[in-house]
């Protein structure tokens, strides 16, 4: 990040001899830019561990739904062998009649 709360309170402007902003009105501004932007900085830090942490939920139900297809393929399998091994089964006993 290019710009740091440390930096923004640290942060001198130089100063007119005549005119020029009132130094308590710009101080009291900058805290609050300080606040907000603290503030801003904690919240991206809590959604990035949010995502990183949806990232990883994401990747374990692909690899679950990869299971299960893999799964499923071989019930279908599995199914249709013992589909044929009945019909074997079925036209022998037929045979044998």
């Amino acid at each position: 990040m290019g710009l740091s709360p440390l930096e923004i309170h640290n942060k001198e402007f130089p100063k007119k001899v005549i005119g020029g902003y009132n130094p308590d009105a710009v101080d009291e501004f900058l805290d609050q830019v300080i606040r907000e932007f603290e503030l801003l900085i904690k919240e991206n830090a809590h959604l990035k561990e949010q995502a990183e942490a949806l990232r990883v939920k994401l990747e374990q139900y692909k690899n679950l739904e990869e299971t299960i297809n893999k799964t499923l393929v071989v019930a279908q399998e599995t199914a249709e062998d013992m589909r044929s091994n009945a019909k074997k089964q079925g036209d022998l006993i037929i045979q044998e009649a």
